[in-house]
């Protein structure tokens, strides 16, 4: 999970990470959460269209259909990742999805479900997370439910305009340029 203020550059990693698994032949299932404005950089840096399963997810109930039909994308299409961008998005602005189903229960049926997903499948999933300030400290909304189901959690920062640092748990770390063109790793 890739976490950050918006206009840090989680999308940008996203679209790089579907550009590596289109470029090795194999299909991008890309879930977004906010709009599909994310399509025009994608054919700005060249990524092929056609290579790219896009389900957009306007609220939580659409996101739990998305999740629920990746499972058969999987194992119909050649998909090397699935992107949810971003996951919290819809838990950050519902109270409830439907009579007898609270956004909670949804949410994390959503995670569960993504990391069953990449357990049984083998299939990378990235998800993308918006933050909130807890003590000072921004952290992603949601942490405490999906903290448990997934392996990495990093988050993007801006240093400069155009310029970017992935840190990871563990102290481990990288920057990378955002330009015309996509991502240029720096370290």
């Amino acid at each position: 999970m890739v976490y950050g203020v918006a206009g840090a550059g989680k999308t940008a990693l996203a679209i790089y990470a579907a550009e590596l698994v289109c470029r090795r032949g194999a299909h991008a299932l890309y879930i977004s959460t906010e709009g599909l404005d994310f399509l025009k950089r994608m054919d700005q840096v060249g990524v092929d269209p056609g290579c790219v399963l896009v389900r957009e997810a306007y609220d939580l109930a659409d996101l739990v259909e998305a999740v629920g039909e990746a499972e058969a994308l999987v194992s119909d299409t050649e998909v090397g990742v699935v992107i949810v961008d971003s996951v919290n998005a819809p838990y950050r602005t519902e109270v409830e999805v439907a009579e007898g189903f609270d956004t909670t229960k949804a949410f994390m049926y959503v995670v569960a479900a993504l990391r069953a997903l990449y357990l049984h499948a083998g299939v990378p999933v990235i998800l993308t997370a918006q933050v909130h300030e807890v003590d000072g400290v921004l952290e992603p909304v949601g942490m405490k439910l999906i903290a448990a189901w997934v392996d990495n959690v990093a988050v993007v920062e801006r240093e400069a305009p155009g310029l970017r640092r992935l840190r990871l748990a563990g102290g481990l770390e990288c920057r990378f340029r955002i330009h015309g063109g996509g991502l240029e790793w720096l370290s």
